[in-house]
């Protein structure tokens, strides 16, 4: 059994949306449990709708259907009734369909992929953006389990097509994250790793959902349409809005968080001979990169920045940052800030410090002696001054 129990580095905000979100999907299902004790009204015509559904798919004998009647509850008839079914559409259950769960292990599986996943995307979009985000390719993956269960009058309930919207926008937004998974072959293994988000995603989708349904088809009592559908809406949706949303920095409005190309001044969207008075230059964002003792507010508005801001920035601001992580312990946060620098800034004898520094951190991490060894090296082969020569050189040749 593996089980994902979190993720890193986290967004270092009160994720409101998110808890609200578990809260209404936990709090209609306690609302729910009364019907779900409550035995169906042999007289009601949903019932007979219910029972002919199941016999038309095969998942009943007609000869049974007397004896199953005693068996249907109320909150049967109810997801029956409010579920989506692609025979049967209304836009509305595409909706309602989002809050209900066919029992406990289906709700607490979903909502925990939600609390583990979801604050990330939150503190990207903000919790209007997020909440449409959420909604819309919830949505979308409704459309997705319509197309592949095309005809059925079997309804499908669940959040898992939205989470799923939730981990795809996550796979696009955030590829250097770590998923941590309890690992449990009890009692040979137990113990937690950490796995690279895009590797634990990735099997989410192809191994849990794509193969599955090309093996079993679309009637298998598993929505992977929904699970397909939502996880590619929210890859594109998050293609789509690329860098333009970032996490907004702590302490400042929604205005001054606006991108990059959205702080044009007057003079240069207007022609020159228009004369227009010069408006206050904004300041880099890079700027509000907090001081706190740990280093995360100031990870989070770095991991905001685009590239070219990232660029731009002094590297004394994200060795500060670095330094901070490091000694905070959070090593794998200190990794993500190096290795995007890096990637962005490309290999000039000025990240010589960064690269050690970088060298550093994946060696107490353990396991990444050949990666630290090979930081090490591009210094050696960078114009560097003696210090620096002399700590690449203890990494390299270290025994």
């Amino acid at each position: 059994m593996i089980i994902p129990v979190g993720d890193s580095p986290n967004a270092r905000i009160t994720p409101v949306v998110t808890y609200a979100l578990i809260a209404v999907n936990v709090l209609i299902f306690l609302l729910s449990l009364p019907l779900m004790g409550q035995v169906a009204d042999p007289n009601s015509p949903l019932l007979h709708e219910y029972l002919d559904a199941l016999i038309a798919q095969g998942r009943l004998a007609p000869d049974a259907a007397a004896a199953a009647m005693s068996q249907v509850s109320s909150y049967d008839l109810m997801v029956f009734s409010r579920g989506l079914r692609p025979s049967s559409l209304s836009l509305l259950d595409f909706m309602t369909a989002m809050f209900l769960h066919g029992g406990w292990m289906h709700l607490l599986g979903n909502m925990l992929f939600l609390w583990i996943f979801a604050d990330n995307l939150e503190a990207r979009l903000g919790r209007g953006g997020f909440l449409a985000f959420y909604l819309i390719t919830g949505i979308a993956a409704g459309v997705g389990d319509v197309v592949l269960r095309w005809g059925s009058p079997i309804p499908s309930v669940g959040a898992s097509g939205a989470i799923s919207g939730v981990l795809g926008g996550y796979f696009i937004w955030f590829p250097r994250n770590r998923v941590r998974l309890f690992v449990l072959f009890f009692p040979f293994i137990m113990r937690t790793i950490n796995v690279g988000a895009r590797w634990v995603l990735g099997f989410y989708l192809i191994v849990q959902n794509i193969f599955p349904w090309l093996l079993t088809g679309s009637e298998a009592g598993v929505s992977y349409g929904a699970h397909i559908g939502g996880f590619f809406a929210g890859a594109a949706a998050a293609m789509l809005l690329g860098g333009r949303l970032q996490i907004r920095a702590p302490g400042r409005s929604e205005h001054e968080s606006l991108h990059a190309e959205d702080n044009m001044s007057i003079e240069e969207s207007r022609p020159v001979a228009e004369f227009q008075p010069k408006q206050p230059e904004r300041s880099p964002r890079w700027e509000s990169m907090a001081t706190d003792s740990d280093g995360g507010d100031a990870l989070r508005v770095f991991m905001a920045l685009s590239d070219a801001e990232v660029s731009s920035m002094p590297l004394s601001r994200i060795e500060a940052t670095g330094r901070q992580l490091t000694h905070a312990a959070r090593l794998q946060d200190a990794a993500v800030l190096y290795e995007r620098t890096l990637r962005v800034r490309g290999t000039g004898a000025d990240l010589n410090n960064l690269r050690l520094a970088f060298a550093l951190v994946l060696r107490r991490m353990g396991g990444f002696e050949p990666q630290s060894r090979a930081l090490a090296q591009q210094v050696l082969a960078a114009p560097r001054s003696e210090e620096e020569s002399k700590i690449a050189h203890a990494f390299v040749f270290r025994n």
